[in-house]
């Protein structure tokens, strides 16, 4: 599914996927979007390991994010929800700056967890 979706997240050049045409892509998209979205929940809620996604998934996290954010967004509009895929986007703003500094890392591991932090709106 990847490798179909792969062309469009490097040139930020995603269809609109709401159209009949693009079923498959959508599909695709639907797939990935919900489990790299259930592995940021998982890093958010502390249940999975930060720093080996970090390592194993960041570059694909942080370009399957960027790749879809537009169409994030009018999925969040057209719902009214702006919940979807709000675990993605916060790992994103996560990983895609600077790391957490060593106060901040050592109360994550006191609370056995990383913090949420505030929302951040991107604009779009």
């Amino acid at each position: 599914m990847l490798n179909k979706l792969g062309p469009y997240l490097r040139d930020k050049t995603l269809p609109e996927l709401e159209k009949d045409e693009h079923k498959e892509l959508r599909e695709a998209v639907r797939m990935i979007g919900n489990h790299y979205e259930f592995m940021a929940a998982g890093v958010r809620n502390g249940d999975f390991d930060e720093r080996l996604l970090k390592d194993s998934e960041r570059g694909t996290i942080v370009m399957l994010f960027l790749g879809l954010h537009d169409y994030m967004w009018r999925l969040r509009n057209s719902r009214q929800r702006m919940a979807i895929y709000e675990h993605l986007e916060w790992l994103h703003n996560r990983w895609e700056t600077k790391p957490p500094g060593r106060v901040r890392r050592i109360s994550e591991w006191c609370v056995g967890r990383p913090f949420s932090g505030k929302r951040v709106p991107t604009s779009g």
